[in-house]
């Protein structure tokens, strides 16, 4: 019994640690609703916070160790770096860097650096209460190059406190940043699965995902994939507002409740004719779909903050016989962010 118990107990507490760890996750390049690369602050002093506030007045980085947090238009210790972009980079030489935000932030990021000769950051994000949200590792190659890492809140408190901490043998300093960004508000659903896919005439199951975040003003940078399905063959996305849906449907499951809106024509690629195979996948980048870019006519809904849009890939499958030669992916909802 004491045995069981203590799994149950090691069992909650993974599960628990599993949550939290969801509620942040990792996010592509995005400009947000605020950007700044150091380009406005005092330059050329070390202070415990740089003189002159961040992201047009709304937050504060510091190093609270010590007088050791500057603006410079390049840095060398253990490499030289200089800026990602403009004149100027910021660098901790003391200790941690930390961010300050007035409102909670729903989404960060930016391009980090290091010239201690030691790779990456763990990042410690906070909510108002000042508990700590969860832990992150910002990757960060040695060698005084620019990675981007970023961040964004998909469940629970959104982040007040950020905490970067060089992974190196001095005092969790020297990690350079410049051209960081930030959202405030609220935060971004992930993208969900759900419904059942139609197996194709050639035994394999489509699988629609997703990468990035669909925005109703970033004109790029959500694309939509439906993989698995027939190579060299017409598709296009279907979406729609209306909700989900599970209605027979040639064959497999229509999985976009009516109306039902279309994206542009498609081309799955894959494996070159005559091959016939599973190597073809469907993909199209829902905000730049949603801006016109893509050509169709994008639902005016696509570009209004909050709607819940439910997708489904269509395309066509020679090897069963009509109505039914069609590819029918599972579905994917998501939410327009800002």
């Amino acid at each position: 019994m004491l045995l069981l118990r203590k799994f149950l107990f090691a069992s909650s507490i993974a599960v628990l640690s599993a949550a939290a760890s969801a509620q942040i996750v990792s996010t592509g390049p995005f400009t947000g609703q605020h950007s700044d690369g150091f380009e406005t602050q005092t330059a050329g002093i070390f202070s415990t916070c740089i003189q002159g506030r961040l992201f047009q007045n709304t937050a504060d980085l510091c190093d609270p160790s010590g007088n050791a947090a500057h603006i410079t238009g390049g840095w060398g210790f253990m490499c030289s770096i200089g800026p990602h972009g403009g004149t100027r980079l910021f660098g901790s030489a003391g200790g941690v860097a930390e961010y300050q935000f007035d409102s909670p932030a729903s989404k960060f990021g930016g391009f980090f650096g290091t010239n201690s000769g030691s790779p990456d950051a763990t990042i410690e994000f906070f909510d108002v209460a000042n508990n700590l949200i969860t832990t992150a590792t910002a990757t960060i190659p040695a060698n005084c190059s620019w990675n981007w890492n970023g961040w964004q809140v998909v469940g629970g408190p959104a982040i007040k406190r950020i905490r970067v901490i060089g992974l190196n043998p001095f005092g969790g300093g020297f990690v350079d940043m410049d051209d960081m960004e930030v959202d405030y508000g609220p935060s971004c659903p992930l993208a969900v699965t759900y419904c059942t896919a139609k197996v194709n005439s050639l035994g394999c199951t489509p699988v629609i995902s997703s990468a990035g975040t669909p925005s109703a003003t970033a004109g790029s940078g959500f694309v939509i994939s439906g993989a698995q399905v027939r190579n060299v063959k017409p598709g296009l996305l279907l979406y729609t507002n209306a909700g989900r849906a599970t209605t027979p449907f040639q064959g497999g499951l229509l999985c976009v409740a009516g109306p039902i809106r279309r994206s542009s024509a498609l081309n799955s690629g894959g494996t070159p004719l005559p091959a016939s195979d599973c190597t073809g996948v469907y993909t199209i980048d829902m905000n730049s779909f949603a801006v016109g870019a893509l050509g169709g006519i994008p639902a005016a809904y696509l570009t209004v903050v909050g709607t819940v849009v439910d997708t489904q890939f269509w395309g066509r499958d020679p090897g069963f016989p009509a109505p039914n030669n069609s590819t029918l992916s599972d579905g994917l909802e998501y939410t327009v962010c800002p």
